[in-house]
């Protein structure tokens, strides 16, 4: 046998040796594997010594079934972890820690379980379950119960004025969820706190300001109907906006606006001479003149241009039947405002509207003033026909009703009717964010009182301006009449 047959068969017996030592010892490194490898806890619990797969389960368990404490603002809330199924599923921790000894790490710490050191260490964090819907409702409840719902501005009818509105809180469930689930699976903290966040005052909405209005006519012994349009984005709010009233003088404006669509401008002096009076001085012989010409000699004929250009417009409850001083029609011509009776103002048989049509209706022709809207799809028409007649509407004269009750010096363009039992007044009012159209119609049989009448528009007129100013972050000016 040569020297390096000799070494071999030295190297082999020495192996074989060494086998057969350590062979015991790797048994019992191997006994120690289960149900937790040396060197892996379980969400930092050490199970060394462990040796009944129950006890494990157990443990982990309960390190986490206690409830936690979640704070709410000042309110402290228990949830207990079975009120959403939460669930730690050890057996599938106990699975990770045996491939977390696994590999290289399996024979490394049985190197170091030789050296009677300690092995690597692997922590496995819990690997849990629960039920997102029970989980939502539970937030849910906690919402229902513990927010505080923000408050919008509140009419003050005797000023005309709306009051600032609250904050409020609510629930942030999203990111709540997140804290709950870190304080269930957290068996050091068992507590947390929900993520509460602010909810700020809602701007001020077309339903606050019918409520002012609401208010504002409660003491009023008829019927009150508001409308207004913001001119910059359309938005529009009312109050009994579309009851059906006399049409009264406020016709005139659609009988002006019948005049410069049929003639070119600039005007005959005398055409001229009668829209000054129509709608300067509300004069009722010049306004069946222009009737008659609309109507190429027939006044009647020019009634039903009028009547006939509106409905065009999609304005079906405005209607001119009769001239002025002529006998009406014996019965009303049915419209979708006169047809509920509900609130009956008993309305002209001649003529009719609502403060919602009438009020559109002027928006159109302010929007036509300054080159968009609908009017300006009719040929017949143009910027400059539209800018004339709100120059004629701006000779009214009386200025009792919206104007008296706008702050002073604000720019308004109108037009007023009267009759004994009803007011009406349709205008365009330069106001704190820009344009818009105020549309106010009373009635109170069997007379309106001249104070009652025109201070309640004026009162109501206030409303709608401070209405606009809060929307655009502009001051309210009280009313102080």
């Amino acid at each position: 046998m040569t020297d390096r047959s000799s070494l071999r068969m030295f190297i082999l017996v020495l192996l074989l040796v060494g086998v057969v030592l350590l062979y015991p010892r790797y048994r019992a490194y191997r006994s120690l594997q289960k149900p937790v490898p040396p060197g892996v806890t379980l969400d930092g619990m050490d199970f060394r010594g462990v040796s009944d797969v129950e006890t494990v389960k157990k443990a982990v368990w309960e390190r986490l079934a206690e409830p936690i404490s979640l704070r709410y603002g000042t309110h402290r809330i228990i949830l207990r972890p079975s009120e959403i199924r939460f669930r730690v599923d050890v057996d599938r921790m106990l699975a990770k820690a045996q491939q977390a000894n696994t590999g290289w790490r399996y024979w490394a710490n049985f190197v170091l379980y030789l050296a009677g050191t300690a092995p690597l260490h692997t922590d496995i964090p819990p690997v849990v379950s629960w039920d997102p819907t029970l989980l939502g409702d539970w937030m849910l409840k906690i919402s229902q119960r513990y927010d505080r719902p923000s408050q919008p501005p509140r009419g003050d009818s005797a000023r005309m004025v709306f009051l600032p509105g609250r904050e409020g809180t609510r629930l942030n469930m999203e990111k709540s969820a997140e804290g709950i689930l870190a304080a269930l699976e957290n068996p050091y903290q068992r507590e947390g706190e929900l993520v509460v966040e602010k909810a700020p005052v809602p701007a001020v909405s077309s339903g606050d300001l019918a409520a002012l209005l609401g208010h504002a006519s409660a003491k009023f012994p008829g019927i009150v109907s508001v409308y207004t349009q913001d001119l910059k984005d359309g938005m529009e709010a009312g109050y009994h906006e579309n009851v059906a009233f006399a049409a009264m003088s406020t016709i005139k404006v659609p009988i002006g606006l019948m005049v410069v669509r049929k003639l070119s401008l600039p005007l005959p002096q005398q055409v001229q001479s009668l829209m000054e009076n129509m709608l300067g001085k509300s004069g009722n012989k010049s306004s069946n003149e222009l009737l008659s010409l609309v109507g190429d000699g027939d006044a009647r004929k020019g009634c039903d241009v009028v009547t006939g250009y509106l409905k065009g417009l999609g304005l079906d409850s405005t209607y001119i039947a009769a001239p002025y001083f002529s006998e009406p029609p014996r019965k009303e011509i049915p419209t979708p405002a006169n047809h509920d009776k509900k609130l009956d103002t008993h309305p002209d048989p001649a003529m009719q509207t609502t403060a919602a049509e009438m009020g559109r209706f002027l928006a159109e022709v302010a929007r036509c003033a300054e080159g968009n809207g609908k009017l300006l799809s009719d040929p017949s028409l143009s910027v400059r026909k539209c800018q004339r007649l709100l120059e004629f509407m701006s000779l009214e004269e009386e200025n009792r009703l919206i104007p008296a009750g706008l702050p002073p010096g604000t720019k308004v363009i109108h037009k007023h009717g009267f009759i004994k039992d009803s007011y009406g007044d349709v205008a365009v009012v330069w106001g704190p964010g820009g344009e818009f159209v105020l549309s106010i119609y009373i009635y109170h049989p069997p007379e309106i009182p001249w104070n009652l009448g025109s201070v309640t528009i004026q009162r109501l007129a206030r409303g709608v301006w401070n209405y606009y100013a809060l929307k655009y972050g502009k001051p309210q000016s009280p009313w102080e009449g």
